[in-house]
């Protein structure tokens, strides 16, 4: 439970980090554009990641995927 709500926090610090890189190194007048394609990259890649866990999952443990996820 520890390790999950440590994951959280990782996932909602780096979020917070991506949006603050986007807006501190683009210009006003492209920010739309270049958070919507960030935005369209996070959208897609979700499914992408959701299918290839659920491939893994087939031959490998989900104990030894999560401390796997968590050394990197």
């Amino acid at each position: 439970m520890i390790l999950l709500f440590l994951m959280g926090a990782t996932i909602a610090y780096a979020a917070v980090y991506w949006q603050s890189i986007l807006q501190m190194h683009t210009s006003h007048d492209m920010a739309g554009r270049v958070f919507s394609i960030s935005s369209m990259v996070g959208n897609i890649s979700l499914p992408i990641s959701y299918g290839l866990f659920g491939i893994l999952l087939k031959y490998v443990s989900i104990v030894k995927l999560m401390i796997f996820k968590f050394a990197y």
